[in-house]
C-alpha cells in the first residue's frame, strides 16, 4: 500500500504518476491532516493505476471518511482531478468540501473503475448570479468535453450537497460525460440546501452525459432536492 499525508495540500504535478505494478496497489491520499485546511490537486497530464487496488482522497484522521477542504493551493476545489484515476476492479472513494470552490471539480481525464466509486462532495459557495451554467458551483462538478468516468460492472454512487445559495448546485455534468458500458449501476443524488437562483439538486448542461450504453444492461438512478425547483 501507499500512503500520501500531508498538513495542507497534495498536489501530483504535471506528468506524475503513482502506478501498481506485480500486484494491486491500495492507494491513500490524506490532506487536511490537521483538519487546518488542504485539499488534492492532479493535474492534467497525471495518472494514479492502481492496478486493481483500492483508490482513497479524503482528509483529516480517516481520510475514508473524513474530507479534503478546498484552498487556493488545490484549485479552491477540496479535490481538483485533471489526470486519470483508473482502478480496475478496485474501489475509488473520494471525500471533500470547500467554501472558495467546488467540493470537488473533475475538469478533465478519465476516472474508470468496476468496483464501487463513492464521490462525497460539498460546496459552501454561491455564484454571482451571471446565469451562466459553466460559472456555477456544485458539490461535484463534471466540466469539460472529454471528461469522463466510466464503469463496466461497478456500482458508482455520487453525492453532492450545495448550501452557497444562488447557482449552487447538489452534482453539475457540464459537457462531461458518466457512463456504465455494461451491467454497472449509477447512483446521483444532489441536493441544493438553500433558496437561490438555479439552485439545482443535479444539473446536466451544455451537452452533458449521463448514459447506459449496453444494450439491456446498466441502471441510471437520480434523485435532487432542491427549494427552487422541487424534488
Amino acid at each position: 500500500s501507499l500512503t500520501l499525508q500531508a498538513f495542507n495540500n497534495i498536489v501530483l504535478g504535471t506528468g506524475g504518476s503513482i502506478t501498481g505494478t506485480v500486484v494491486p496497489l491500495n492507494v491513500t491520499l490524506n490532506s487536511n491532516a490537521t483538519g487546518l485546511g488542504g485539499g488534492i490537486s492532479l493535474a492534467a497530464g497525471t495518472s494514479i493505476n492502481s492496478n486493481g487496488g483500492d483508490i482513497t482522497m479524503g482528509g483529516g484522521v480517516t481520510p475514508a471518511t473524513g474530507y479534503a477542504i478546498g484552498t487556493a493551493g488545490s484549485g479552491n476545489s477540496g479535490i481538483d482531478v485533471f489526470g486519470n484515476i483508473t482502478a480496475g476492479a478496485g474501489n475509488v472513494t473520494l471525500h471533500e468540501q470547500s467554501a472558495l470552490g467546488n467540493g470537488i471539480t473533475f475538469g478533465g481525464g478519465l476516472l474508470s473503475s468496476d468496483g464501487v466509486v463513492t464521490i462525497d462532495g460539498m460546496t459552501f459557495r454561491g455564484g454571482a448570479g451571471t446565469n451562466i451554467p459553466a460559472n456555477y458551483f456544485a458539490g461535484v462538478r463534471f466540466q469539460n468535453a472529454g471528461t469522463r468516468l466510466t464503469t463496466a460492472s461497478g456500482a458508482v454512487l455520487i453525492t453532492g450537497y450545495a448550501s452557497g445559495g444562488t447557482e449552487s448546485q447538489g452534482v453539475t455534468v457540464d459537457a462531461a460525460t458518466i457512463e456504465t458500458t455494461g451491467a454497472g449501476t449509477l447512483f446521483l443524488s444532489g441536493t441544493a440546501a438553500t433558496l437561490g437562483n438555479s439552485g439545482w439538486g443535479i444539473g446536466i448542461n451544455s451537452g452533458g452525459l449521463v448514459r447506459s450504453t449496453a444494450v439491456g444492461g446498466g441502471s441510471l438512478n437520480f434523485g435532487a432536492v432542491s427549494p427552487d425547483w422541487g424534488n
